[in-house]
C-alpha cells in the first residue's frame, strides 16, 4: 500500500464520516521526475462556510435590530408630532371661540348702547377690530405650526 492509497482512504473516510468535504474537494497526484509521488490535497470543509454563514447571520441580526430600533424611534417621533399638531389645532379652536364670544358681547353692547344713546358703541367697535386682528394673527401662527408639524412628520 502506497502513501497515495493511504491518503485516498483517509480522504474517503473523512468524506463519509463528517460529510464536510465540498464538491471542489479532491486529491490529485503527479509523478515527479525523480519517481516520487507529489500529492495535492484540496479539501475545503463545510465548517468554514458554516462559520462564515453564522457570522453573516449575526451581522444581519445586528443590522435588523438596529433598523427595528430606528423604526421604533421614528414611530415615537411621529406620535409626538401628531400630539403637538392636535394641541395646536385645539389652541386655534379656542381662539376662534374667544373671538366669537367677543363678537357676541360687542353686538349685545351695541344693542344696549343704542337704547341709551351713548358712545360706547364706537369704543366697542374699535376694540372689536383690535381683537379681530389679534385673532387673524393667532390663526396665522397656528397654521404655521401645523405646516411645521406636517414637515416634521414627513
Amino acid at each position: 500500500m502506497t502513501c497515495l492509497d493511504v491518503v485516498m482512504i483517509a480522504a474517503e473516510l473523512c468524506r463519509k464520516r463528517h460529510n464536510k468535504v465540498t464538491k471542489n474537494a479532491g486529491i490529485t497526484s503527479k509523478k515527479m521526475k525523480n519517481g516520487a509521488n507529489y500529492l495535492n490535497i484540496n479539501v475545503v470543509t463545510v465548517t468554514k462556510r458554516k462559520s462564515v454563514k453564522r457570522k453573516e447571520k449575526r451581522d444581519m441580526k445586528k443590522k435588523n435590530d438596529a433598523l427595528d430600533m430606528e423604526n421604533k424611534r421614528l414611530q415615537e417621533q411621529k406620535a409626538e408630532a401628531e400630539q403637538e399638531l392636535k394641541r395646536a389645532k385645539k389652541e386655534v379652536q379656542t381662539e376662534k371661540l374667544k373671538g366669537a364670544a367677543t363678537t357676541a358681547a360687542t353686538n349685545i353692547a351695541e344693542s344696549v348702547g343704542s337704547f341709551f344713546g351713548n358712545n360706547k358703541v364706537k369704543t366697542l367697535e374699535r376694540q372689536n377690530v383690535v381683537l379681530q386682528n389679534r385673532i387673524f394673527e393667532l390663526e396665522d401662527e397656528a397654521q404655521q405650526r401645523e405646516r411645521q408639524q406636517a414637515e416634521q412628520i414627513q
